[in-house]
């Protein structure tokens, strides 16, 4: 798991070297005009490739100065010839976001992600290594750009494949911006992996990556947030102010409202939900999953206000936030692996995310005058929230599962009984639905 994992993080910084930004800038420019989509999708493709070629290599000759066995390094080489089929994966990701039109690619999504679980299960059952993992870990990311580019050339009939070498140029410099964001967020969540692999062996980055692993799938909520916000937030900002302030207190509030009783679930299922998916011997891991899942709740407003910063132009703002958390997650990581060890990793990590969540909070409140959700919203849902961890504290001795499931029925009667949930949640989530609707026909 470990060789894997520094893997993928190499590969990670491959990915925003061949995207540059691209995805984020095609997302807002396409939904503000989708008639641009041509222009925008042909010379990214080739920008894309490109660039992706161009990380190969890099990636290719920077791990030949590392002392990594031979085995992670074999594991490097192999995915790294998948960038290719990943930016250009990505790229259609991000026009379908513009679109709003998800459900096909998702299908392919779900279609290959399970082939890539059932034949890396197949293989462990048989006995293989990692790089044969490795293998068809590649082979299926090809299968996917394949089906995602049927999909997209059935869906844009209308296409017309147009480079222009002045524009590209052009997009190279308004998208750096986006691409500094996507570098600086490594630094702030990925970086570690590097250093805990400078420090200490494959196992024990294997502990973290157990961790990051649930983080991940827990996360798919914020990523899916901005995924459907991104184009929304866009359109909101240069049409209505007014239903944009709504759109983000309600976000805001139902963000905080999934998020809290989900993380405290989890931090008291730690021991259960890490020996059931890894081994026994993961006891470091559930310590760690302990501090890191409070992030879910920042990291889903974070992706929150970035959106909101990009669609008002401020991209440039919001990549020196990351950058200023990149280097702070750096220096604090380097300070603590070699005296507080993984653990010390963890906790650099949850004061990073809190830090990416005040930064652009506050720039973004001065702004525009109006915060993400208000201080009573907030005030009323950490109550049930703080309900909902004593009563499972106090009774999970006797037995976790019940005393789980009479505090979650707590936490969604003081919900209504402090009247956080209100009907006209519901009518504004319709107006806003209807909006979109009238202006896509």
């Amino acid at each position: 798991m470990g060789a894997f994992s520094i893997a993928l993080t190499y590969i990670g910084f491959g990915i925003l070297l061949s995207n540059w930004g691209f995805g984020n800038l095609l997302t807002r420019e396409v939904s503000r005009e989708n008639s641009n989509y041509s222009i925008y999708l042909s010379n990214f493709i080739i920008l894309r490739i490109t660039f992706a070629i161009i990380a190969t290599i890099i990636i290719n000759i920077v791990i030949s100065f590392f002392s990594y066995n031979h085995e992670t390094i074999s594991v490097i080489r192999i995915i790294s010839l998948s960038l290719i089929a990943t930016t250009i994966i990505k790229l259609i990701y991000s026009l379908f976001i513009a679109f709003e039109d998800l459900k096909p690619i998702s299908i392919v999504f779900f279609i290959t992600s399970t082939i890539r679980l059932l034949i890396s299960l197949v293989v462990v059952f048989l006995g293989g290594t990692i790089i044969q993992i490795s293998v068809y870990y590649t082979i299926v990311e090809y299968l996917t750009m394949i089906l995602c580019g049927i999909i997209t050339i059935k869906r844009l009939s209308n296409f017309q494949f147009h480079f222009d070498y002045k524009f590209a140029l052009s997009q190279i410099s308004i998208a750096f911006p986006f691409f500094w964001i996507g570098i600086s967020a490594m630094l702030d969540t990925r970086v570690e992996i590097l250093i805990l692999s400078f420090y200490f062996n494959e196992a024990i980055v294997g502990y973290y990556t157990a961790v990051n692993t649930i983080l991940g799938g827990v996360t798919l909520f914020s990523e899916a947030i901005r995924n459907a916000v991104f184009p929304i937030v866009t359109r909101y900002q240069k049409d209505s102010s007014v239903i944009l302030k709504k759109t983000v207190h309600l976000l805001g509030k139902y963000i905080l409202l999934i998020t809290v009783p989900i993380s405290i679930l989890i931090f008291f299922f730690a021991d259960e939900i890490i020996f059931f998916l890894f081994r026994d011997n993961f006891h470091i891991s559930v310590t760690m999953l302990r501090i890191t899942i409070w992030i879910f709740i920042f990291y889903s407003y974070s992706v929150v206000l970035s959106n909101l910063l990009m669609a008002h132009n401020k991209e440039r703002v919001l990549a020196l936030f990351l950058l200023f958390s990149g280097l702070l997650t750096v220096l604090l990581n380097l300070l603590v692996a070699p005296i507080i060890g993984v653990i010390g990793i963890a906790i650099v990590r949850l004061i990073t995310s809190v830090i990416m969540f005040v930064l652009p909070l506050y720039f973004h409140k001065k702004e525009t005058g109006y915060g993400i959700v208000s201080l009573s919203t907030v005030l009323r849902i950490l109550l049930c929230g703080f309900a909902m961890f004593i009563i499972i504290h106090f009774l999970s001795p006797y037995n976790l599962w019940f005393s789980s499931l009479l505090a979650v029925i707590i936490y969604i009667v003081g919900l209504f009984i402090l009247k956080v949930t209100l009907l006209d949640d519901i009518s504004l989530l319709k107006k806003v639905m209807s909006n979109l609707v009238k202006r896509d026909t």
